[in-house]
């Protein structure tokens, strides 16, 4: 992964679980997909999914 970064990283999440240090991202921009509306990542851009 060091030799050709992705440009981006997509995470589908319900949000309970313990967000990752955004440190870990390296840079890399992060979209969390959040399934509900009661949860806000500390970092990164939201996008919610009603299913």
């Amino acid at each position: 992964m060091h030799d050709n970064p992705p440009a981006s990283t997509i995470i589908l999440t319900d949000g309970y679980a313990p967000f990752l240090k955004e440190e870990l991202a390296q840079d890399i921009p992060v979209l969390w997909l959040i399934n509900n509306d009661n949860v806000n990542p500390p970092w990164g851009k939201v996008a919610r999914i009603k299913v």
